[in-house]
């Protein structure tokens, strides 16, 4: 296995863990009984938070089991990845766009954290998630015959 196949896996393996916990920590927050989750969203005003939030949890469920059970490139799972952030950051973008002023509920409502800080630090995992997965989607499109030192 070449350097470039470990560090892409050593960054799923990461996602892999970062997500499931996500999504345990809103499928807990949707199970729970915070009046904030029964307000309607701030992005689409149809759904109640708690509705929201599920749907998050399903999809980061779904990419995570994408990336655990399916026998697919690195490729299609960084591509996975790279799906999930735009959708994430999208929904961020629009919450700036109509200009929400409250901390995004990304993680729900068990954690006893300032949600100001849980905002700031969902920020920078989305980030993480969004930069290093289109970084190594490019690497490989753009570079598919570098190989790096193979390492046993």
């Amino acid at each position: 296995m070449t350097r470039r196949q470990m560090s892409s896996r050593l960054f799923i393996r990461s996602a892999i863990w970062i997500l499931g916990v996500t999504a345990v920590l809103k499928i807990l927050s949707v199970m729970g009984e915070a009046k904030l989750l029964s307000q309607p969203d701030p992005i689409f005003a149809f759904l109640t938070r708690r509705q929201v939030l599920f749907v998050a949890a399903i999809m980061e469920c779904f990419v995570v089991w994408n990336l655990t059970h399916i026998r697919r490139s690195d490729q299609s799972k960084l591509f996975s990845l790279t799906w999930l952030a735009l959708i994430f950051g999208a929904y961020r973008g629009a919450l700036w766009i109509v200009g929400y002023k409250g901390a995004c509920s990304c993680l729900g409502t068990l954690l006893p954290v300032n949600p100001n800080v849980l905002d700031w630090v969902m920020l920078i995992v989305l980030l993480y998630l969004f930069c290093f997965s289109l970084c190594f989607l490019l690497r490989n499109r753009m570079f598919p015959k570098l190989e790096s030192i193979s390492v046993s």
